[in-house]
């Protein structure tokens, strides 16, 4: 009697029992499965209760900012990081850290000149910046905004397109969510905004 209790609780059995069950075949049930209708599910980025939470966009994101530009700071989600080795970037000095996507993540249109830029990352793994100016030379950050987030102050940023890459230190902070600030005011830090 053991040996047949054991054998009818063997996972194969128990399998084949459970989908004869929710057949309905043998339990008294019907032999149509009841339809289950789940709750509508919320799109990603919102909390729960609603709310607006910046989500990372796949494609570039392009923004238009002038002289007193609101909100400042201006905070944009984009996903850090890719397969670009960032000594292939183009920096004056030679130095870039990091990994970047292929494309910039921001496209920033400065239609006025401003005293001062300022753009910050913040996220959860170690992220770098490279910053691609109207003139074509870039810089590169890597933990300007206080470890693991970069920034880069431009004083006296002229009017033009600027190319802002999000990239990562390491393996680890690839995909990552990275926020991206961008304001006038020169002493933003990370736990700012």
């Amino acid at each position: 009697m053991r040996n047949s209790i054991q054998s009818l609780a063997a996972p194969g059995f128990v399998g084949v029992l459970l989908a004869v069950g929710i057949q309905g075949c043998c339990f008294g049930g019907s032999s149509t499965p009841p339809v289950i209708t789940p709750p509508p599910i919320a799109p990603p980025g919102t909390p729960p209760g609603g709310g607006a939470v910046a989500v990372p966009s796949a494609a570039p994101q392009a923004i238009t900012l002038g002289a007193g530009f609101t909100p400042d700071p201006t905070v944009v989600a984009v996903t850090a990081g890719g397969p670009v080795a960032g000594s292939t970037m183009g920096a004056a000095d030679g130095w870039c850290a990091g990994n970047y996507p292929a494309a910039a993540q921001i496209n920033l249109t400065l239609s006025a000149a401003l005293p001062n830029l300022r753009v910050v990352g913040r996220a959860d793994q170690d992220t770098t910046m490279a910053i691609r100016f109207p003139d074509g030379h870039v810089q590169c950050n890597d933990d300007g905004g206080g470890y693991p987030n970069p920034a880069l102050d431009i004083p006296n940023a002229g009017a033009g397109a600027y190319q802002i890459y999000i990239g990562s230190f390491s393996s680890m902070g690839q995909g990552v969510t990275a926020n991206v600030a961008i304001t006038t005011n020169a002493t933003l830090a990370p736990t700012g905004f």
